[in-house]
């Protein structure tokens, strides 16, 4: 997905959350942006975040049917990056 921050600022960002909630919360600089523009052009701004993340997760290409982990755990994509980058790249 474009623009994506790395999983510990995500991380990070969720752990400070519990210390200093607040109602909303940009992660990044491209969330705070979007964030900073909603009372200038609240309906612009949705609109460019809503395509560029309709458009990035349909270029995806569908993923093969897995039994999941109902049952059991999963042996992959336990880690907390799970190679999405690679896969954004290999795509792209």
């Amino acid at each position: 997905m474009m623009l994506m921050d790395p999983p510990e600022k995500v991380v990070h960002t969720v752990v400070r959350a519990t210390l200093r909630p607040r109602p909303e919360i940009a992660v990044g600089w491209n969330g705070k942006l979007v964030q900073g523009s909603q009372p200038v052009a609240r309906g612009l701004a949705n609109r460019i975040a809503t395509n560029l993340t309709d458009s990035s997760i349909m270029s995806q290409p569908t993923a093969e049917p897995t039994t999941g982990s109902l049952d059991e755990p999963m042996q992959k994509g336990t880690e907390v990056e799970g190679g999405i980058r690679e896969r954004h790249d290999a795509h792209n």
